[in-house]
C-alpha cells in the first residue's frame, strides 16, 4: 500500500512562517496586524486574505496583494528557517514506512530548497519518493495541481493521502483513494470535517494507531 504524506502543515509546522510573512505584510502597507495567533485562528478556519484583512479594518481590495506577497515569501530561506517538525512526525513516518511505501510529495514551486530540506530534516530514508510540484500552470485544468502529477503514480483504491487541508481531500477523491486529514496545518478540524475524510486526526503522530485500526491490521 501507498501513502501519499503531505509537507508543510502535515510534517512541517508553518504556523511561525506565515504569521511573520503576514505581520511584515501589514508593516509594508502601514497597517495593524492581527496579533499571530488569531490571524492563525482565521487563516485555519478558511478565511479569505480579503476577509482576514477586513478584520483589521483593511481594505478587502488588498487581499490578493497578500494572498501573492505569501506565495512570494513563503519558500525563502528566512521561511523555511522557521519551520519545525512536529513532536512525533519523525517516529510517525518511521513506523509507517515499516509496511507501507511513503512518498513524499509537496506543492512548493522551488523543488531544490524543498529538497535541501528534507535532507537537512533527516526525512529522506523513510520515502520510497521525495517529490515536489514545482513551478506550474493550473489554467484549465480541473484537477488539483497535486492529482495531476500524482495519477502518474500508479495509485489504487487501497492507497491514502496524508494532508492537512481540503485540497489534499478533493485529490483524493479526484484519484479514487483514501484520505487521513490532519488539522495540525493551514485548517482546522471544522473545515476538514465538512469534506468528509476517511480519517480526521488531530496530528500526524496520531496516524500509525490510527490508521492500523482502520484497516484492520498492525501497521
Amino acid at each position: 500500500m501507498k501513502l501519499i504524506c503531505d509537507f508543510d502543515g502535515t510534517l512541517l509546522d508553518v504556523t511561525a512562517k506565515y504569521c511573520a510573512i503576514y505581520a511584515e505584510f501589514m508593516r509594508e502597507h502601514s497597517a495593524q496586524a492581527l496579533p499571530a495567533a488569531e490571524y492563525w485562528r482565521l487563516k485555519r478556519a478558511g478565511l479569505s486574505e480579503s476577509d482576514i484583512l477586513a478584520a483589521t479594518g483593511c481594505p478587502k481590495e488588498l487581499g490578493p496583494r497578500l494572498r501573492d506577497y505569501v506565495r512570494d515569501h513563503i519558500e525563502r530561506p528566512e521561511a523555511l528557517a522557521r519551520d519545525r517538525l512536529f513532536a512525533g512526525a519523525k517516529a510517525a513516518i518511521e513506523a509507517l514506512g515499516v509496511a507501507h511505501d511513503l512518498i513524499l510529495f509537496s506543492l512548493r514551486r522551488d523543488g531544490e530548497a524543498f529538497q535541501r530540506q528534507v535532507d537537512q530534516l533527516g526525512l529522506r530514508p523513510f520515502f520510497v519518493k521525495v517529490m515536489s510540484a514545482g513551478k506550474r500552470d493550473e489554467a484549465g485544468t480541473r484537477e488539483t495541481p497535486k492529482s495531476a502529477i500524482l495519477r502518474k503514480e500508479g495509485l489504487t483504491s487501497r492507497d491514502w493521502i496524508i494532508g492537512d487541508s481540503e485540497g489534499d481531500v478533493v485529490t483524493a477523491r479526484q484519484l479514487g483513494i483514501h484520505i487521513c486529514a490532519v488539522s495540525s496545518g493551514v485548517r482546522d478540524a471544522n473545515v476538514l470535517a465538512d469534506r468528509h475524510p476517511d480519517l480526521l486526526l488531530g496530528g500526524v503522530a496520531q496516524v500509525p494507531g490510527e490508521l492500523a485500526k482502520k484497516l484492520g491490521a498492525t501497521v
